[in-house]
C-alpha cells in the first residue's frame, strides 16, 4: 500500500473517531426541558372551579326547588304497602311486617337524599314514609302541584361576588334562611383545602412604592432618595 493510501486511510478513521465521539460517543445527549405547571396553581384553578360550580349548581337550586325522587312523589311507600296487604292475602296473609324493613329503609334513604333542594322539603310536605291502615292516601303531587303555583320561584335568593361565596363556604358570613339551600351546597365544599389558598391568592398585591420623591430634599433624585422611597420613606443608614 502506498504513503498516499495509508495516509488517506488513516484520515478516514481519524474522522470515524471524531464522528462517534462528537455523536455517539456521548451516551448522555442534553434534552430541552419544558416548563411544567406549577402545582400550586393548578391547585388553586381546580379549588376555584369547585367553588363556583357549587354555587352555580346551589343558585339555581335555591331559584327554583328541583323535583323530587319519582319515588317519593309517586307515593312508593303507600304503594309498597297495598302490595304487602293485597299481594300477601294471595299467601297465608299479608306482608307489610316482613316488608316493613326493607320498603322503609330504601324509601327514608330517598327522603334523606332529597330532604334539601327538593319540592317537598320546601313546602313543608312531610315525605316520612308511615306504614299505617290508611296507605292508599297520597297527596303528595296534589300538594306540590298547589304549592307550586303560589311559590314556584324564590325571587329572595341571594346572588353573590366572589367574594361572598367565600365568606358563605367558610361560615364567616353565613346566607340568610331565604338562601338556606345555596348556604348547604356552599358548605359541601372542603374549605380547610383550598378556600385559605384562594384568599390568599386573591389579596391586593402590595403597591409599588414611589422612586421619584426627592426624599432628602437636596433637589435632584440620588442614590439615597431611591434607597429611603425603597425602605417605606425610612432613611438607610448612611443616608
Amino acid at each position: 500500500m502506498g504513503i498516499f493510501s495509508r495516509a488517506k486511510l488513516s484520515l478516514g478513521l481519524l474522522l470515524s473517531v471524531a464522528v462517534f465521539i462528537g455523536i455517539g460517543g456521548n451516551s448522555k445527549i442534553a434534552e430541552a426541558v419544558t416548563a411544567g405547571c406549577d402545582p400550586a396553581k393548578y391547585k388553586l384553578m381546580k379549588g376555584i372551579s369547585e367553588l363556583r360550580t357549587l354555587y352555580d349548581v346551589g343558585a339555581t337550586e335555591e331559584i327554583i326547588p328541583k323535583p323530587d325522587s319519582v319515588l317519593q312523589l309517586s307515593c312508593f311507600s303507600k304503594a309498597s304497602q297495598i302490595s304487602a296487604e293485597k299481594g300477601g292475602d294471595i299467601f297465608s296473609g299479608n306482608f307489610t311486617g316482613n316488608l316493613n324493613s326493607v320498603i322503609k329503609g330504601v324509601v327514608d334513604n330517598i327522603s334523606g337524599n332529597f330532604s334539601s333542594g327538593g319540592l317537598m322539603a320546601k313546602y313543608g310536605i312531610s315525605t316520612s314514609p308511615a306504614w299505617d291502615t290508611n296507605f292508599a292516601t297520597c297527596n303528595y303531587m296534589t300538594d306540590v302541584w298547589n304549592a307550586a303555583q303560589n311559590d314556584g320561584i324564590n325571587t329572595a335568593a341571594r346572588f353573590l361576588d366572589f367574594d361572598e361565596i367565600l365568606d358563605a363556604a367558610d361560615s364567616t358570613t353565613p346566607l340568610p334562611p331565604t338562601s338556606a339551600i345555596l348556604q348547604q351546597n356552599l358548605s359541601t365544599a372542603n374549605v380547610g383545602t383550598f378556600i385559605s389558598d384562594i384568599r390568599s391568592a386573591l389579596a391586593p398585591a402590595a403597591p409599588i412604592p414611589l422612586m421619584n420623591v426627592d426624599a432628602n430634599a437636596n433637589g435632584y433624585l440620588d442614590l439615597c432618595d431611591v434607597m429611603t422611597n425603597l425602605n417605606g420613606g425610612v432613611p438607610p443608614a448612611g443616608c
